[in-house]
């Protein structure tokens, strides 16, 4: 998800933040971040098996309320101009859903999701504004119930779990602020079809650092996912607030 440009900390006495031009990039040593986040998001969209299709529309707090669990973790490994990156997000929730028909009184979805997005980078512009074109892949895999009950009080179970591929392409943009600050934006699109019709995301972040290996940073990510295969449709964004702490060595 994220590296963030670490500056080092100002000395105590220092009558005013002094710009630290960034250091060059060096071809023979590599550099590691491991960054664990939180991401406060909400869910929205439509999710259909076997043409039953329910509309979902939860904020944050229905999330929390209903999340079972969840792992999010990115990861980059860089060496000069090059770098890899890994993104993971794994979470379990439950939640009510809405049918629009006459005869359904109303639905419950059970997700549990897994998103690995593994990308490579290649610095273009190297500065205080840091510009990186991102190529890579995106694995996605979704297990899915849907228990719809009607006007009469029956209920139905259906389930189908989906794994796809999606090629991506982005570009990644780091500028650094005066003093320890600096901002961080990225965007990402792709699917084309390939496997989902069209996946995107973006977001920007606001990075603090108190020393050369330790950064904290706050922003928000919006992801969208529109995904339709043989009966099975997930057409859905995941947007809110994130936080994170990120380590480099």
């Amino acid at each position: 998800l994220l590296s963030l440009v670490q500056i080092p900390m100002l000395h105590a006495g220092e009558p005013e933040p002094v710009e630290i031009a960034p250091a060059p990039i060096s071809e023979d040593s590599w550099q590691f971040s491991i960054t664990p986040y939180g991401w406060l998001s909400g869910l929205e969209g439509k999710v259909g098996i076997g043409g039953n299709v329910a509309d979902v529309d939860m904020s944050f707090g229905d999330v929390l309320d209903t999340l079972d669990m969840a792992l999010m973790l990115s990861m980059e490994a860089r060496k000069g101009r090059w770098g890899f990156l890994l993104d993971g997000l794994w979470l379990k929730l439950s939640a009510d859903a809405s049918i629009p028909a006459p005869n359904i009184q109303g639905a419950e979805v059970d997700i549990e999701e897994l998103r690995l997005a593994p990308m490579v980078s290649y610095r273009v512009i190297e500065g205080n504004t840091d510009f990186d074109v991102l190529f890579g892949l995106q694995y996605f895999s979704l297990d899915t119930d849907l228990a719809v009950t009607n006007t009469a009080g029956a209920v139905a179970t259906v389930g189908r779990k989906e794994d796809w591929l999606d090629p991506m392409i982005g570009f990644r943009v780091n500028h650094q602020l005066a003093g320890n600050w600096s901002l961080l934006g990225r965007a990402d699109i792709g699917g084309f079809g390939a496997g989902s019709d069209l996946t995107w995301q973006a977001f920007g972040v606001v990075g603090y650092s108190w020393n050369e290996c330790s950064t904290a940073y706050v922003g928000y990510r919006h992801l969208d996912i529109d995904y339709n295969r043989d009966g099975f449709i997930y057409d859905a964004s995941t947007s809110g607030p994130v936080i994170g702490y990120s380590y480099s060595f």
